[in-house]
């Protein structure tokens, strides 16, 4: 069992997908350095010895290659000890170019800086392929740039000035740091914007469960709404039924004024039932809505008589101001329960004065 964090893990196997990727495109560079370096070397130094090297890049190159791809997906292994096989690869990698300064001794000057422009490029070219995580990449840099220095300070040619060799051992080395700082510097962005990125995973998936609990919640309660408005009905019908046969009974004048009373507050219940019922239709998103174009003053004179007895119980003014000419595109059964509900509560909310629709 791995005593790595779950981030940190994360952070680990999204590192392997990064050098699984790399490693598809990285060996056609490294190639092509490699075999640049062997004829650079061609004529100069025993041919099999750099033939040798270049095939034992090359073998390096396609052994990292082939592993490299098929880390990510080793899941019957520990994710740090797949990390640690990246690491092994990268340092074998650098042991082979770090050998390549065997050949020194057969080069000349130029064809040594060549050489040690190649061999740092390619140092300075892993901080991003290995995303500057600190083992893979110092095991490719360390002895990458420890074998050029020292081939430059141990190889110093006497007739010349010898400090200078040294000066470049001393300069290779100090790159070599910064490239060092550079990968820190790089992995910590990496690490936090995986971590960042888990985050987001987790308050997504946090997100969801909440939405998925609240659409629960408002179907159970859409449910709720349409089962007891649907059940409440049937009752609310029957009471009406009885009122109105009530009302056309001869009745003591404060019976009469009882039953009057008891049927307005059933059509009230109802338009409330109503409206509960629309309100379950409006959740389950199953209001239909017929559009139509029709004159509006007609539409609101008839609305407005209707509503002109309830105003006229308060001593209200009702009044209405529409032009003739005006014509509406909507569903009228729709616009006149909105229209109606307004006006009811303007009259009911008003102590005195008018109600304008205008």
């Amino acid at each position: 069992v791995s005593d790595r964090s779950p981030d940190q893990a994360a952070v680990d196997l999204e590192l392997l997908r990064l050098l699984a990727k790399q490693g598809r495109r990285v060996p056609y560079p490294v190639s092509i350095s490699a075999l640049a370096l062997m004829m650079m070397s061609w004529g100069r130094v025993p041919h099999w010895i750099s033939v040798a090297w270049l095939m034992c890049a090359y073998g390096v190159l396609a052994l990292r290659r082939w592993l490299l791809v098929r880390l990510p997906e080793m899941h019957h292994r520990r994710v740090d000890q797949r990390v640690r096989w990246a690491v092994g690869l990268s340092l074998l990698n650098g042991l082979v170019f770090s050998a390549a300064m065997a050949m020194w001794p057969w080069l000349s000057e130029y064809q040594r800086m060549v050489q040690t422009i190649l061999v740092m490029g390619l140092c300075a070219g892993a901080v991003a392929t290995t995303a500057g995580y600190g083992p893979v990449f110092l095991s490719f840099l360390v002895p990458v740039a420890v074998s050029n220095a020292l081939a430059w300070m141990l190889t110093s040619d006497s007739s010349q000035l010898p400090w200078m060799d040294l000066l470049l051992g001393g300069l290779i080395l100090a790159f070599a740091a910064i490239l060092a700082g550079l990968a820190r510097d790089t992995y910590r962005v990496f690490a936090e914007s995986v971590q960042i990125r888990m985050q987001q995973l987790r308050s997504n998936q946090q997100l969801r469960l909440a939405l998925t609990r609240a659409e629960q919640a408002m179907q159970a309660k859409t449910r709720f709404l349409a089962s007891a408005s649907h059940d409440l009905r049937q009752p609310m019908h029957t009471l009406t039924l009885f009122g109105a046969a009530l009302s056309k009974r001869p009745l003591p004048e404060d019976s009469a004024c009882i039953v009057a009373q008891m049927n307005r507050a059933l059509q009230s219940l109802s338009s409330q039932m109503d409206a509960l019922l629309d309100i379950s239709k409006l959740d389950a998103q199953v209001v239909p809505v017929n559009n139509q174009v029709f004159a509006l003053a007609p539409w609101l004179g008839r609305l407005v008589q209707e509503l002109r007895p309830a105003a006229e119980r308060k001593r209200l003014s009702l009044r209405l101001d529409c032009p003739e000419q005006a014509c509406i595109e909507t569903d009228p059964v729709l616009l006149d329960r909105v229209l109606r509900n307004l006006i009811d509560n303007a009259i009911k909310y008003t102590a005195e004065g008018e109600v304008a629709v205008e």
